[in-house]
């Protein structure tokens, strides 16, 4: 799920309490703007093959030297007309970074009063320490977790840690 998503749906939570009873931003926050995005963000699928390579090789390619992060990113494509090919539409996805590239969204953000956990990797990319202070200090119910040894993309990193931590919290958020 691109981040904008997950940015949307924590501030539809803010505007709309009883709708979320605790958003869970991985690797994204409710700052802005940020000048590029879109550019940066469509620029890589512009930079991979099609169709993908043999999976062996498209985890070398998508990894980056993280095998972990390239198995994950490499189980993506599907199967179809004789290759495999990305499962998302490119320009969906660059496009729903438009909120994100135009303005901040921290003040939406500080309107929210549910409780709220913010998983951040460890060596993440996404998020600066300054954003990251923004967003805990003006509400108290965010509890910020530095998942060791991950970088942005912790869900593939991390699968199993990044699990106990939603359902524990699911758990302490459930009515």
């Amino acid at each position: 799920m691109p981040a904008e998503h997950v940015r949307q749906a924590g501030l539809r939570g803010a505007r709309h309490p009883g709708l979320s009873s605790g958003p869970v931003p991985v690797e994204a926050g409710a700052g802005g703007p940020v000048p590029g995005v879109q550019e940066r963000i469509g620029g890589r699928p512009d930079s991979r093959p099609a169709p993908f390579p043999p999976r062996e090789a498209a985890v070398r390619f998508l990894g980056g030297g993280n095998d972990r992060v390239g198995a994950g990113r490499a189980d993506g494509p599907e199967e179809r007309d004789g290759g495999r090919w990305p499962r998302f539409d490119r320009d969906v996805t660059v496009g729903s970074l438009a909120g994100i590239a135009q303005r901040s969204h921290l003040d939406d953000w500080r309107k929210a009063s549910c409780p709220t956990l913010l998983v951040l990797g460890q060596n993440g990319i996404l998020l600066p320490a300054r954003e990251v202070a923004d967003m805990r200090a003006p509400r108290p119910g965010t509890t910020a977790v530095s998942v060791p040894g991950t970088g942005r993309d912790v869900h593939l990193e991390r699968p199993d840690t990044l699990h106990s931590l939603l359902s524990g919290f699911l758990r302490s958020v459930e009515h």
